[in-house]
């Protein structure tokens, strides 16, 4: 794809073309790669076992990005509303995968129940270790978290004490003629 350097005139000059090159992206060719998915390590992951994509790839084909530009399916991040028929495109969420999606795909890829189960544990060590970091680089911050945890705790006690005293269930009266 190159972008040419024209004057209003429609003439172009060679100084402007020096210039504006230096500051010039160009693209020529796409290469398409297809990667495989592999168990990650990434503490981001809420839930379970995060999905990372392998270093080695298979490359498909190189093509021109015009060509590219053409033929290019859409589907993959463009939604086209059926009743409207207005193309939009994709949400961030959209992309998401789910705790049973990532599960699924893992043990598609051959890993077991333990090898997920371990990743999950080691993870789980990471973020508390970084949390740990966290608390010693501000202890201000490990203050206010401490106190707004104990009053979650102290709060979910009393309501527990409140309803088990005023929420019995009732006595049954005994009914003798």
């Amino acid at each position: 794809m190159s972008l040419g350097n024209t004057e209003s005139s429609g003439r172009s000059t060679k100084n402007k073309d020096k210039i504006k090159n230096k500051n010039c992206v160009r693209f020529g060719t796409v290469t398409v790669r297809n990667y495989g998915m592999t168990l990650g390590t990434n503490p981001a992951t809420s839930i379970g076992s995060p999905v990372c994509l392998e270093w080695e790839y298979e490359q498909l084909r190189t093509i021109s990005i015009d060509e590219y530009e053409t033929t290019k399916n859409f589907s993959r991040i463009q939604i086209t509303n059926l009743r409207t028929g207005k193309i939009k495109n994709r949400s961030p969420r959209e992309f998401y995968l789910s705790y049973y999606k990532r599960r699924g795909i893992l043990e598609r890829a051959g890993f077991t129940k333990k090898d997920l189960t371990s990743i999950e544990r080691k993870i789980k060590y990471e973020r508390l270790q970084r949390k740990i970091t966290l608390y010693q680089s501000f202890p201000l911050l490990y203050i206010q978290s401490w106190k707004i945890a104990s009053a979650q705790r102290k709060s979910k006690t009393f309501v527990r004490k409140y309803r088990k005293e005023h929420h019995s269930k009732p006595t049954k009266k005994n009914h003798s003629k």
